[in-house]
């Protein structure tokens, strides 16, 4: 693997991870993940109301995730080789 190679590969798992940062903060802070229990009624609602976007948002990130770690083991395969 050429240096090129090795510098592209770095940049590519370094954007997955920020991307998936952002997107887990944006989770986080748009459906009040952090909040603790629900107690209003009204909110349960939007809550649940939001449940699919918030699957389909979990799916992402974790497609992220999974990206980060594949290019993690091919990165350290590729310098140790």
């Amino acid at each position: 693997m050429s240096k090129f190679d090795k510098d592209n590969a770095f940049f590519k798992i370094e954007t997955a991870v920020e991307k998936a940062d952002y997107l887990a903060k944006s989770l986080i802070q748009n459906y009040n993940l952090d909040a603790g229990m629900i107690e209003d009624t009204m909110e349960a609602l939007v809550f649940a109301g939001n449940r699919e976007n918030i699957g389909m948002e979990m799916e992402i990130l974790c497609d992220y995730i999974d990206s980060i770690q594949s290019s993690l083991k091919s990165f350290r395969e590729a310098v140790s080789a």
